[in-house]
């Protein structure tokens, strides 16, 4: 799943190849934070919630699309 995320990203930007770790972290970054349908915490969350780690919600406002 990552790497077709990170390949839409380097398609889409027109990126050269020497991105792809880049647009990797990138992927596994935003995948990370996302909620999936059906779930109330994001992956991250719910490591935050394990390890007793009680900070706010994860938010995405601070990308750029």
């Amino acid at each position: 799943m990552l790497i077709r995320i990170a390949r839409v990203m380097m398609i889409d930007a027109s990126a050269p190849a020497y991105l792809w770790p880049e647009a990797l972290q990138t992927a596994a970054y935003i995948t990370n934070r996302l909620r999936k349908p059906g779930s109330d915490q994001s992956l991250l969350e719910k490591w935050r919630y394990n390890l007793g780690i009680r900070e706010l919600p994860t938010t995405l406002s601070h990308l750029r699309a």
